[in-house]
Formats: C-alpha cells, sequence, structure tokens
C-alpha cells in the first residue's frame, strides 16, 4: 500500500514539456518580484529600470528592493527635485530676470553712489535740456518735448513719464523755463562743492596767509586749516544728496504735468525750491 501511495506524485509536481522545474528557494524564503527587469536582469542605475525594464509598472524595486520614485520627482539622491524655475545653481530660488544683478538684464539694482552721480548729472543736463523745451513750444512742437523728458527720466532712474494729458505751449514753455532755473542752481551748487573741497580739506595747501584775527581758525594757519576742513566736509557729504532730491522733485514735476498722479506737496515744492535757489544764489554773490 505505501509502495502504491509513493509511485503516484502529484500532476502539479511534475515538469511541464518535459522539462524540469528549476530549483526553487528554500520553504519559508520571500520571493522579490521581478516585474521591471533590466537588460542584464538587474535594476538600473538608482534604482530605476534599465533599457529593457517596463518603465510603466506599478511597482519599481531598487538594488535594496526599496520602492522607487518616479524619474520626474527622484533627483541624483532620491531626492525631490525642484522645478527648473525655483532652482538656482545650488538649489536656491531664482529671481526673476527683472529682479537679477548684471547678467539679468534691464533689472539692474542701482547703488546709491551711482544714484548720486545720475542725480547730479541730472541736474546740469536740465540747462541745455530747458533751453530745448523752449525753444520747441515757440515753434508749435509741443509733441516733441515728451521724447526729451522721457529720456531724462530713464536716465535718473525715477518713474516712467506716461502721457495722460497733453500739456500746452504755456505749460510747456514754463516748465522749460523752470528746468534751466534748476540747472542753474544744480551747477552753483556743484561750483559750491568744488569750492568746499579745495579750500576745507585742502585749504592749508591754497592759502599761505597771513591768517589774520578775522580768519576762522585763525591767527595761526593750523587752526584755520582745521576749522575750514570740519565746516567743509558736511557740505560736501551734503550737496550731491540734496542735487538727487532736486532732480527727483523736478521729475516728479514732469510727471504731474502729463496728468500722472503725484503728491499734493510737488508743485509747492518746486516753486519754493526755484525761488529759495534764486534768493541763495544772489546772497552767495554780494559775499564775493
Amino acid at each position: 500500500m505505501t509502495d502504491t501511495m509513493q509511485s503516484h506524485s502529484n500532476p502539479a509536481d511534475e515538469p511541464q514539456s518535459g522539462h524540469p522545474h528549476p530549483a526553487g528557494p528554500p520553504s519559508g524564503t520571500p520571493i522579490r518580484p521581478t516585474a521591471n527587469p533590466s537588460a542584464a536582469g538587474n535594476p538600473g542605475v538608482g534604482g530605476n529600470p534599465g533599457a529593457g525594464g517596463d518603465a510603466s509598472a506599478a511597482l519599481n524595486l531598487g538594488a535594496a528592493g526599496n520602492p522607487v520614485r518616479p524619474a520626474r520627482d527622484a533627483g541624483a539622491a532620491g531626492n525631490p527635485v525642484r522645478p527648473a524655475r525655483d532652482a538656482g545653481v545650488a538649489g536656491n530660488p531664482v529671481r526673476p530676470a527683472g529682479d537679477a544683478g548684471v547678467a539679468g538684464g534691464g533689472g539692474v539694482r542701482r547703488s546709491v553712489g551711482g544714484g548720486l552721480v545720475r542725480g547730479v548729472g541730472y541736474g546740469v543736463a536740465l540747462v541745455g535740456v530747458g533751453v530745448v523745451v523752449m525753444a520747441l513750444a515757440v515753434v508749435g512742437r509741443v509733441d516733441s518735448v515728451q521724447g526729451w523728458w522721457r529720456r531724462m527720466a530713464r536716465y535718473l532712474g525715477s518713474g516712467e513719464l506716461v502721457r495722460l494729458r497733453r500739456p500746452g505751449a504755456v505749460n510747456s514753455f514754463g516748465h522749460g523755463l523752470l528746468s534751466v532755473v534748476f540747472g542753474c542752481l544744480s551747477l552753483f551748487l556743484l561750483m559750491l562743492f568744488v569750492l568746499s573741497i579745495v579750500r576745507g580739506p585742502f585749504y592749508g595747501f591754497v592759502e599761505d596767509g597771513p591768517f589774520g584775527p578775522g580768519t576762522w581758525g585763525g591767527p595761526t594757519k593750523t587752526g584755520a586749516w582745521a576749522v575750514h576742513a570740519a565746516i567743509a566736509v558736511p557740505v560736501v557729504v551734503l550737496i550731491p544728496f540734496v542735487l538727487r532730491g532736486s532732480a527727483l522733485l523736478h521729475a516728479a514735476e514732469i510727471r504731474r504735468l502729463y496728468g500722472s498722479k503725484v503728491g499734493w506737496w510737488v508743485l509747492p515744492a518746486t516753486i519754493l525750491l526755484s525761488i529759495g535757489g534764486l534768493l541763495f544764489f544772489y546772497s552767495w554773490t554780494q559775499q564775493i
């Protein structure tokens, strides 16, 4: 009876088509799924399927049997990759082109020193531009005036000049005259800037004396030099900021002329600065 039972094996254990079953793992050992084998039977680099793998399989196994994230979500070390527009060279956010530095083009951040230099240049150029504007207003070419003011505003770096209304010939001529006054005031302040340097920190090199009791810091040369330098240095520091402020005020007044909304104080401040500048220049000439 025992021999008969042993001679009849289970049909499931018999090999199909005459080929024996491959030797399987010992009982109880888990079998690793091989849903996405590579061309050589191993997973691809980083745990992704190789050239012969099925990339659309639901389960991808890495070298250590851990699930592999899809390629679009995995970085070189399995970390999520930020989109190109949000990742910098070292994974930091990239600023838009408008906020970038020199490599970003038009969005260059202007330094304080550059702004002061442009304020001086703007003020000096107002003399010539004001004369041109008055000439254009006289001959009736008022529409050509806006181009000059737009170039000046772009050079200064102030707000964009937008034409919301068309000023008449009288307004254009008056603002041309106002620009000449601002320009002359800027030239006068620039002259004081140079004089403050020459007769301030370098006072002892340009003045040999004698230094009487009426001289600031006299009667000694050392005292006069020290007092002149102490007075001149703050003036040298302050004048560029005054020129920058007057240039920005003038640009704001031109924007108001063309209909842009500015502070209520722009027009009164422009008038007061023009009158005060002329009075200051007159009082200075009386001391020469």
